[in-house]
């Protein structure tokens, strides 16, 4: 993963901890070895999902506008 990624992964996921930070990038290095596709954020973003992590951003969004 380039840098940018990582700060875009950053803002993307601010209220998360290490420990679902760990469990997505671990979820997202599966899918993508399965699906033969480089890590990006749309990739992070999908996967995200599963752990239940893209309802906390939509919420903490809400809360910013």
């Amino acid at each position: 993963m380039d840098a940018a990624l990582i700060d875009q992964l950053a803002e993307r996921f601010p209220p998360c901890h290490g420990r679902d930070i760990k469990g997505l990038s671990k979820l997202t290095a599966k899918f993508c070895t399965h699906k033969s596709v480089a890590p990006t954020l749309a990739v992070f973003e999908r996967c995200s999902v599963f752990r239940g992590m893209d309802q906390e951003h939509k919420e903490t969004q809400s809360v910013r506008q």
